[in-house]
């Protein structure tokens, strides 16, 4: 496991939503790679899974209450804060994203974000009715004037067995959201495009000349440019790889083919990397029908 979000102090305040039990992973893998994470839950997220789960997986006492916070001269809502590198709030139900979009500070949880110094994420999580419920959309938008960032959740199957808007995103897209919030944004406002992976040259419909390339360095170079700021354009040969959160991919398999769509996408960029690894070869006829062994 990679250190990635080494010494980062990072508060994550979860709320009375059934997707509370996707982010005690998220939680865990936090603090695997190295983050000092501190949960703060809620009311009704304790009805859901028990603060002894958050604190096992967090390595840290769960904060429920304000005021018995402060009687044990722990961290109280001004430190937790003004002291943390990053503010997560997940899952967020209407309830949460309501208050905090019109300043309310009644609980741990809301007078925290008050007190924040740092950057919010706020991950909605609810059925897809409230989340399109005008007032819902209101405060969401709201949230965004005052600095906070969304992560926006994904369409699927809701608990209530519903499928629409609503659910939260998977955790390497958000993981690439959180890192984003803690880094530099110096590529901001940046347009980079990047090849990466293999070509492959058709000899017939059912072989091709390429090589063993997989894609990675491309892939990494296109995360880290997105993580940083940039508009990413990666145009990739043949792979496995998915695509990096926020990346936008043009799928290609020739080498005359990431030619033609490099030139055509490169007038407005403002950095090329070539990554790929183009084949050396083609071959000057392709066969229409596949060539039988006994006249290769």
């Amino acid at each position: 496991m990679s250190n990635t979000f080494c010494g980062e102090k990072i508060v994550v305040g979860v709320t009375g939503s059934i997707a509370a039990f996707k982010v005690a992973g998220w939680v865990s893998s936090l603090a695997k790679e190295g983050a000092d994470v501190r949960v703060v839950m809620t009311e009704s997220a304790c009805r859901l899974v028990t603060p002894l789960t958050f604190a096992a997986l967090s390595g840290n006492p769960v904060l429920t209450d304000m005021f018995a916070a402060e009687e044990a001269h722990s961290i109280s809502h001004i430190q937790l804060g003004s002291e943390a590198d990053l503010v997560l709030i997940a899952p967020a139900t209407a309830n949460t994203i309501a208050r905090i979009a019109h300043g309310f500070g009644d609980d741990l949880l809301t007078t925290t974000v008050l007190a924040a110094s740092c950057q919010v994420l706020v991950a909605p999580a609810m059925n897809s009715a409230m989340l399109l419920n005008p007032a819902t959309k209101k405060n969401i938008q709201l949230l965004k004037e005052v600095g906070h960032e969304v992560i926006e959740p994904v369409s699927g199957q809701m608990a209530c067995k519903t499928d629409g808007p609503g659910r939260l995103p998977e955790w390497d897209d958000v993981r690439e959201q959180l890192l984003a919030s803690l880094v530099e944004q110096d590529l901001q406002g940046e347009k980079i495009l990047i090849t990466a992976g293999p070509t492959r040259e058709a000899l017939d419909p059912a072989r091709f000349l390429s090589n063993r390339s997989a894609g990675k360095m491309g892939y990494a170079l296109a995360r880290t440019a997105k993580r940083r700021g940039a508009d990413v354009l990666l145009v990739s040969g043949p792979t496995s790889l998915p695509t990096p959160h926020g990346v936008k991919r043009l799928d290609i398999q020739t080498a005359e083919e990431m030619h033609s769509t490099v030139v055509e996408s490169c007038q407005d960029m403002s950095v090329i990397i070539k990554a790929a690894a183009v084949s050396d070869f083609c071959p000057e006829h392709i066969r229409a029908d596949k060539v039988k062994k006994e006249d290769a």
